[in-house]
């Protein structure tokens, strides 16, 4: 059966912390409303002169969850400085080690106000136990042409979007967490009571 989960970081921060949480001391919590509810005040900078990168957490999947089907991302990034330098946002999924791509999922560069990416969906047919290791990559990638430009790069929001196959006769379960499903959280089912 079908189903779709919608994934955002969640803590503990992942190992690799490069970019710099503009309002908060953990950097998970700058990116994890949804782009849907983006707060644009909660930024992950990356403001230096060099490619900076963080690995984020996210939620372990629910019970009823088989393999995955596809996966897609979005990011909400903003850019502003570049003269002659190259700079680009980069959103992707990485294994549990922060070592190994699994899934390119958005990416933009140029200088560029608030806005929205969404990547093209990736097949994933990966199961429970691999996805809830993987890890969020949030970058920003920097090529410098002579002096570095005085650039600004920010992330305001990132999620992934999982389509899976549910299994049959499971138990339906919240996500754990700010974790969705569908975009909403399911309503619980209503329990027996005796009288």
């Amino acid at each position: 059966m079908p189903a779709t989960g919608t994934l955002v970081p969640e803590t503990p921060d992942g190992t690799l912390l490069e970019l710099t949480p503009v309002t908060a001391s953990i950097h998970w919590d700058e990116v994890n409303n949804t782009i849907a509810l983006a707060d644009d005040a909660d930024l992950l900078s990356g403001t230096g002169n060099t490619t900076s990168t963080d690995m984020l957490n996210f939620q372990n999947m629910p019970g009823d969850f088989d393999v995955a089907v596809d996966v897609t991302g979005a990011m909400r990034t903003e850019i502003s400085g570049i003269v002659d330098d190259t700079v680009t946002m980069l959103f992707d999924i990485y294994n549990s080690a922060e070592t190994t791509l699994i899934e390119a999922l958005a990416s933009l560069a140029g200088n560029h106000s608030i806005t929205n990416t969404t990547g093209s969906a990736q097949t994933n047919t990966d199961n429970a136990a691999a996805w809830n290791g993987y890890k969020m990559r949030l970058q920003v990638l920097r090529s410098n042409s002579g002096m570095p430009d005085s650039v600004s790069a920010d992330f305001s929001e990132v999620e992934v979007v999982l389509n899976y196959d549910a299994v049959s006769g499971a138990p339906d379960e919240e996500w754990a967490g700010t974790q969705v499903l569908g975009g909403l959280p399911p309503m619980k089912k209503p329990e027996m009571i005796a009288y």
